[in-house]
């Protein structure tokens, strides 16, 4: 089990290998009718809701039994206690102090349940609960307006909610699944706009979701590029339309983002849309300790008073320290280019070769590794009892990990083989869903290479999976009705 401990990368032993070898099997067995059998899976909605349903009652189970190691819940993240603290002294910081280090979104979004839940910890979870079982709904309503059959769109939900990853993440009070499922939403709420584009609520609704998800996280500002690319390449509608529908997404989007960024601007006296964490970020992955990810490189020089003159004063506030921190990285990046093009490419690499980052969060935040036998009580001291029970819990978990991993690595060939060879059916899909990549991969470059930053590209693969496998059945050639007629009168005459 110490092999899962805060995973982010493809583990070197059998455990990790097993994943590339089950993915790398179902690619061989499928082969070129990979499409043809995706599209034929079907899920019955009585099974979907059943399945949502018993994955909800076993997280609440666990998380009965499921205690921090780190105090406060999420360790220094504190998206739980900043909720806290604003329902307490109305201030989205530490105590009286008003703040900017964290985007907000998620902490707000902590807040209803927790003001009725009276600070409890269920308030967390039931918040990521719900906000995964309704991002699910949601979602599975949108790929039936697209056109996927019923029985297909609550498979690809199933799958965009079940995902072990996913799923897991729930127990622990961090954003980026939030993050994932506004912008997922967002961007299925942009594919569908092509497709009804008689109505001005769907470019609305993906304005809205979009500012929402800027809001947990900052790199949803950057993400808004390819939504607003995907309304104007759209070639359904004439160019006026276009830019009538770019516009109101924006309009709606920025918003969203306004009223925090009025906020910001009144604080600290210049333009910060989200966050005052975009430099230290930027100098935590590029200084001269040459980390692949972040490192404690800010802490001496938060302290040291020579810093603090450096940008006019013995005390500075977030935005001139952010301001000091991308100074330096910058700084780093101009002097050792060399450098920072091969850390930025470890960065990369470490972070896209898996995606199990709530088995290393759960690991190391919680007593994750250790809940059978806390559900189990004094009963744990019994070694007849222990040591079956410890067995099948290590087999359970390992098995999530393998499951969870072969479908990312499933998913990501299953992406980059549609981006590769589908018809022009597919390019809308295509163009969007790699310039969201690139993205993503310019600021793990940029910052450091922790898995979970590219939570938008696996939470958009199976909605850009199953577009694919549509496309290429609209891209399979037909017989017009008189060539079929004929095959059909040839065959009888053959027969007879």
């Amino acid at each position: 089990m110490d092999d899962l401990s805060n995973l982010n990368d493809v583990l070197l032993s059998p455990l990790g290998l097993a994943p590339l070898v089950c993915a790398a099997l179902g690619v061989w067995f499928f082969r070129g009718r990979i499409w043809t059998v995706l599209r034929s899976l079907r899920c019955s909605t009585r099974l979907y809701i059943a399945a949502l349903a018993l994955s909800s009652i076993a997280l609440a189970v666990a998380f009965c039994f499921l205690q921090p190691k780190v105090v406060p819940w999420g360790g220094e993240d504190r998206y739980f206690p900043r909720a806290m603290n604003i329902i307490e002294h109305g201030v989205f910081g530490t105590g009286m102090e008003r703040s900017a280090l964290f985007p907000p979104g998620y902490s707000f979004l902590l807040i209803p349940l927790a003001v009725v839940l009276e600070g409890s910890r269920w308030s967390f979870f039931l918040t990521n609960i719900t906000l995964l079982l309704l991002s699910s709904v949601i979602f599975r309503r949108m790929l039936i307006l697209l056109g996927v059959s019923e029985g297909l769109a609550n498979l690809v939900s199933l799958l965009f909610c079940l995902y072990p990853n996913r799923l897991l993440s729930t127990l622990v009070p961090f954003s980026d699944v939030p993050f994932s499922l506004f912008f997922t939403l967002a961007f299925t709420g942009m594919l569908l706009s092509q497709k009804r584009g008689t109505t001005l609520a769907l470019p609305a609704l993906t304005g809205a979701l979009a500012g929402a998800a800027a809001l947990v996280r900052s790199i949803g500002l950057l993400l808004l590029v390819p939504l607003v690319l995907g309304f104007i390449v759209s070639q359904e509608f004439p160019p006026k339309h276009r830019w009538k529908r770019t516009t109101l997404m924006i309009m709606v989007a920025c918003a969203v983002l306004l009223p925090w960024t009025v906020r910001n601007y009144t604080l600290f006296h210049r333009l910060i849309p989200i966050s005052n964490n975009g430099g230290l970020n930027l100098a935590l992955g590029n200084n001269p300790m040459k980390p692949i990810v972040g490192n404690d490189y800010s802490d001496t020089l938060w302290k040291d008073s020579s810093s603090w003159e450096r940008v006019g004063g013995k005390y500075w506030d977030e935005a001139q320290r952010d301001s000091f921190f991308a100074d330096l990285g910058l700084r780093f990046i101009g002097e050792n280019p060399g450098t920072f093009l091969v850390l930025g490419i470890r960065r990369v690499v470490r972070a896209m070769a898996a995606d199990s980052y709530s088995f290393g969060q759960l690991e190391t935040y919680t007593n994750a590794r250790t809940l059978i036998f806390s559900m189990l009580g004094e009963r744990r001291r019994d070694p007849v009892v222990r040591q079956p029970l410890g067995a099948l819990y290590t087999v359970v978990y390992h098995l999530l990990f393998i499951v969870n991993n072969s479908l990312y690595y499933f998913l990501l060939f299953l992406a980059f083989r549609g981006s590769v060879r589908t018809s022009t059916h597919s390019g809308f899909v295509r163009m969007t869903f790699l310039l969201v990549v690139a993205i993503v991969v310019l600021t793990i470059s940029l910052t450091f290479g922790v898995s979970r930053f590219k939570e938008p590209i696996s939470a958009l693969l199976p909605l850009v999976v199953c577009m694919y496998a549509i496309a290429h059945k609209k891209a399979l050639p037909t017989l017009e009705p008189e060539d079929s007629r004929g095959s059909v009168d040839g065959q009888r005459h053959v027969s007879q």
